[in-house]
């Protein structure tokens, strides 16, 4: 019977020791099966990161979208309206490919920077070496290096911003240049001094008297401001049409006086946005300004301006009667005759200018006399030239 029972222990403790083996094999079959799965999932994981990729979109609308790469970001392209965004480490240096870290080191620029803003000569150097690694091409390269170089160009320039732009009307542009003023005491350098309606007149004798001077731009654009420069030095019809279309003659005068410039920096401090267009409308509006009031027709061959008197308002008026002319010898020695000569017929001269060269005409005008009867008239003929301003 002992021996029976010890039997039976072993056949249970043996039966106990093979079910302990049979789930220690399940269990490890378990596990590799987990593992195979664990493979499995890993290899998705991998498979839907590679699938990823990142885009760029400038104006963040999801309008429009680019793989993004290096090169987008730090190269000016139309992709990226040419504003690029340079990558930096976490210490701010931008971090450059091995192609523009060469181009740094043959410029002698060091990773600290340079102590100091870089000259033409470290910017050409930059440029060559970009080209003789076919980064640029040596076409764009040598385009680069003709161009003036701007030392400040990037300097502490304020965040780039979308521009925006107001519809306005012309009394919100006279309102906005209301307090620019153009001063007309610096228009040549005579003594100054006004006469009846004349806002301010020039003359190269006389005394100066204290008055206001100066014209707001704002008064021009609401007014009908006429420039009028007049000589009278002319003997005959010939020298009269001289003093008035030659260099140095009165359509000079107006045609190179500081009030155009004057007028195109107010303007474009208050209409330029900084953006090309709008920048090269204005440069437009300068020159087609410029032309129509210098008007000096097709020029010489030799790149010299024409004549003033190409001109179809250049107009001549013969003194008949003599109302416009003055029987002294000399203005300037005849200072004191001359001057009530002149405030005896201001009125005329001005009246003659506005009814003959037309005040409301746009652009560069000029009427020059001269007596009827031929001979010489003493200094007397005049020669007058209008502008309307306004």
């Amino acid at each position: 019977m002992g021996l029976s029972a010890s039997q039976a222990r072993l056949l249970t403790i043996t039966a106990r020791k093979s079910d302990c083996e049979y789930e220690s094999m399940r269990l490890s079959h378990q596990k590799i099966a987990l593992s195979r799965d664990m493979n499995k999932i890993s290899a998705e994981y991998d498979n839907a990161m590679a699938q990823t990729k990142l885009i760029y979109d400038y104006y963040g609308k999801d309008s429009e979208s680019t793989d993004l790469t290096y090169g987008l970001l730090m190269t000016p392209s139309a992709i990226n309206n040419y504003t690029p965004a340079p990558i930096t480490d976490s210490s701010g240096r931008v971090v450059l490919d091995s192609r523009l870290a060469k181009a740094a080191r043959d410029a002698g620029i060091p990773q600290e920077g340079l102590d100091g803003l870089p000259s033409s000569d470290v910017r050409n150097k930059f440029i060559d070496s970009l080209a003789s690694t076919g980064y640029i091409s040596q076409f764009q390269a040598d385009n680069i290096k003709k161009t003036t170089y701007n030392q400040m160009a990037g300097v502490g320039s304020a965040d780039l911003v979308n521009v925006s732009t107001t519809t306005g009307t012309l009394q919100d542009l006279i309102d906005a240049v209301s307090n620019e003023y153009y001063d007309f005491s610096d228009v040549v350098g005579f003594n100054n001094q006004f006469v009846d309606d004349v806002k301010f007149e020039s003359q190269a004798n006389g005394t100066a008297t204290t008055a206001e001077n100066k014209v707001s731009f704002a008064d021009i654009l609401n007014g009908n401001y006429m420039l009028l420069a007049e000589t009278h030095d002319g003997d005959n019809g010939e020298t009269s049409y001289n003093n008035l279309t030659v260099d140095g003659g009165v359509a000079d005068v107006l045609c190179n006086m500081t009030v155009w410039d004057c007028m195109f920096e107010v303007f474009e401090s208050k209409l330029d946005t900084g953006d090309p267009k709008t920048q090269a409308a204005l440069a437009y509006a300068r020159r087609m300004v410029t032309d129509m009031m210098t008007n000096l027709g097709a020029g010489e061959d030799d790149g010299t301006k024409g004549d003033y008197g190409s001109h179809s308002g250049v107009g001549t008026v013969g003194t008949g009667s003599g109302d416009y002319s003055w029987d002294g010898k000399n203005i300037h020695d005849n200072w004191g005759d001359w001057r009530e000569y002149r405030d005896k017929y201001d009125s005329k001269v001005n009246g003659w200018a506005r009814d003959d060269a037309s005040a409301d005409t746009i652009g560069l005008n000029g009427i020059y006399n001269h007596d009827n009867d031929g001979k010489s008239d003493d200094d007397s003929c005049m020669s007058v030239a209008t502008v309307n301003v306004s």
